[in-house]
Formats: C-alpha cells, sequence, structure tokens
C-alpha cells in the first residue's frame, strides 16, 4: 500500500500526560494510521555521564532528559486506553528487551530506532516475535542496513530511509536512497526536515510508510518540535497521501466517447465507386474515428468526397 502515516510524538510530550493525550486526539482527527511514542529506561539507554544533546535545552546530562520523559506504566496504559478509544494505532519504540516484552502484548509491529540498528542482542529478539517490522536507518551505511534487515529474511519488513540531522537540511535529505533500498525491500521514510515536502516526495518515489514527528507547537525551540508537523501540517500530509496513493494507480482509463473523438477516421478524398480497391490516394485522414482503415478493400458502394468509408 501507499501511505501509512506514522504520528511520532516522541519526546514532544515533554513529559506531560495531559499533552499526551491531545496529541493522540489530534492525530486521530488528521486521519494519521498510527501515534507513536518512545518507551525506555533512562539508565538502560544512556551513560550517566553521556553529555546531553543540543536540542535538549536546559540539561547538562542526557540522562537527565531521558528521565523527565518517562511514564510510569500506569500512564502508558492510560495512553494506550486513549489510542483504542480515539480508533489510532499505539505504536512505541522500544530500547532495551525487558521493556519491549512489556509492550508487546499492545504492539501490532515493531519499531527499530535507527540508534540500535547496530544493536544485535536486540535485534535477534525482536526476529523471533510475531510481529512486523519497521526498521528505521539513520546514520548508517548499506553494509549494516543489509546485515540488519537479514535478520528479519522471513519476517513482514519495511525498511525506512531517514537522515538523522535534526532538522535535516535539504541537501542532505538524499530521497533517491528510496530507490536503493527498494531493490530489496519495501520501504519507507522517517523524515526529520521541516515541513512536510520531503514526505510528499518521499511518498512519489515508492515509500509505504511515512513516519513524521508531531507537535502541537512547532514555535517551541528544544527537542523535536521546531521539525514536526503541527495538526494542520500532519492533516494536509494524510491528504496528500491519498491524492499520491491516487494518482500512482496502475489502472488504465478507457474513454470510449473520447477515444472516438479524437483519434482519426477514413474519408474519401475523392469519388471512389463500387468495387474499386481502395488506395492510399482515395483517402484522407480526420477526426472522428467513426471506422477502420479501409485500405486494400473494395468499395462497397459509390463513396463522394469526404463520406466515411
Amino acid at each position: 500500500m501507499i501511505g501509512m502515516i506514522i504520528a511520532e510524538v516522541g519526546g514532544n510530550h515533554d513529559g506531560n500526560i495531559g499533552i499526551a493525550f491531545e496529541l493522540i486526539e489530534q492525530a486521530a482527527l488528521c486521519g494519521a494510521d498510527a501515534v507513536k511514542f518512545q518507551s525506555y529506561e533512562a539508565e538502560k539507554l544512556v551513560h550517566p555521564t553521556a553529555e546531553a544533546l543540543p536540542q535538549a535545552k536546559g540539561y547538562t546530562k542526557q540522562v537527565d532528559r531521558f528521565k523527565d520523559l518517562e511514564f510510569t506504566w500506569d500512564e502508558w496504559q492510560q495512553i494506550i486506553t486513549c489510542c483504542k478509544k480515539n480508533n489510532i494505532e499505539f505504536m512505541t519504540s522500544c530500547f532495551d528487551i525487558v521493556t519491549l516484552q512489556k509492550f508487546l502484548p499492545y504492539l501490532k509491529r515493531v519499531k527499530i530506532a535507527s540508534g540500535d540498528l547496530t544493536f544485535d542482542r536486540y535485534l535477534r529478539f525482536i526476529a523471533l516475535q510475531e510481529r512486523p517490522v519497521i526498521l528505521s536507518t539513520g546514520m548508517s551505511d548499506y553494509q549494516e542496513i543489509e546485515k540488519a534487515a537479514s535478520l528479519f529474511k522471513y519476517k513482514d519488513l519495511t525498511v525506512m530511509h531517514c537522515v538523522s540531522l535534526y532538522p535535516t537540511p535539504p541537501e542532505h535529505a538524499n530521497l533517491g536512497v528510496l530507490r536503493e533500498l527498494s531493490k530489496k525491500y519495501r520501504v519507507g521514510y522517517s523524515d526529520h526536515s521541516e515541513g512536510t515536502l520531503a514526505c510528499v516526495l518521499a511518498l512519489a518515489a515508492g515509500a509505504e510508510v511515512i513516519e513524521k514527528h508531531f507537535t502541537l507547537d512547532s514555535s517551541l525551540d528544544y527537542g523535536d518540535h521546531p521539525l514536526s508537523a503541527e495538526p494542520e501540517d500532519l492533516r494536509d500530509l494524510v491528504e496528500m497521501a491519498k491524492t499520491v496513493k491516487e494518482m500512482f494507480g496502475t489502472d488504465k482509463p478507457d474513454p470510449k466517447e473520447d477515444r472516438v473523438k479524437m483519434r482519426r477516421g477514413y474519408y474519401a478524398k475523392k469519388p471512389v465507386r463500387f468495387g474499386q480497391i481502395i488506395t492510399e490516394n482515395d483517402f484522407i485522414e480526420l477526426r472522428p474515428a467513426i471506422n477502420t482503415n479501409p485500405i486494400g478493400k473494395r468499395a462497397r458502394k459509390d463513396y463522394e468526397p469526404l463520406e466515411p468509408f
């Protein structure tokens, strides 16, 4: 299929469950197919001395930022319930085996974040699960992608082109990678650029899944907010995805009336007598096409100029 749209909340809830609920509701209203979160225990994700990333403004250690984005298990249950009430698929990227085991009963598919494409033990565990897999490929080369994807050889796998620049400048989107990946895999696109143009172009290039970061306010200057789609943007993206799907249909229309009007028929150029063998010198091709080529046939009657054969 063309155009599964995943609204990627990531950390744009800022640790506030009320905002998470609103993001779910808005994603559903916009027509997204799924809303995706990120689930982890901070201490199992980053070293305690690792410096905060530039977009984690106000933090000196990355672990502290991740801690502030954690939800309790009870809160996750409320989030999952909210997705069910809004008839939108709940997704979350988990970052360790124990966390994934907790969420598996609630997941239709497993999304692997770009940073974990080389996390072999984790990937091998996922390969044992009965779930479709979506694999993001930011920061990786083709050899690494091939190695990771080979673990899911007999699974329902979508390989997502992704560039881990926040935001991704247009000159680094490299959407041509989709053509290369599509030679071996079903492909999608995980977008970190500003706006939705790259997503639409990715759909046209064959992406079957689009993941776009989603926020209520892209004017916030930290985290993923600046490169995220607001509800109006997401709604437009969903509509454009439908249009792309329609435009890339494979049915060839058969406008028979237009065909008659626009194609050439055969009309007498000069008087032609009954029984005469018709040659190219005897007719002129004009619209509409109300007959077939008479060349080499005998005239069935006398024809006057411009009379159809």
